[in-house]
């Protein structure tokens, strides 16, 4: 349920389980880059920690984000960056919060 905390409205807590990505496309160029995924519900976002060197990172990690409307959109992003520091967006995609069963864990694959 919704409940107000100062002027914003808060919904809940969405907690994101990040397993792993397999055999993602990845430049050859960036075979020796860190990839991360980067979760956003409007202006809020959380980031995972960094994969070095692999097309198939494992991270097995678990966020939360901050969801203050009961209909918005998870977007998911795949950055990965160069032993530089330079960042592209190698994909990305979007899982409808409403669509998914309330109260208990759900798995989605979600192709990038």
């Amino acid at each position: 349920s919704l409940q107000e905390v100062g002027m914003i409205e808060f919904a809940g807590l969405l907690f994101v389980q990040l397993v792993a990505g397999s055999h993602l496309r990845v430049p050859n160029a960036w075979r020796t880059a860190s990839l991360h995924c980067e979760f956003r519900l409007g202006e809020r976002r959380a980031r995972s920690r960094r994969c070095r060197g692999s097309p198939n990172p494992v991270w097995g990690e678990e966020l939360a984000i901050n969801r203050c409307a009961a209909d918005e959109a998870l977007l998911v992003r795949l950055i990965g960056a160069d032993l530089l520091g330079r960042t592209e967006c190698l994909g990305e995609g979007r899982v409808r919060l409403d669509d998914l069963p309330r109260e208990q864990p759900t798995g989605v694959d979600l192709p990038l």
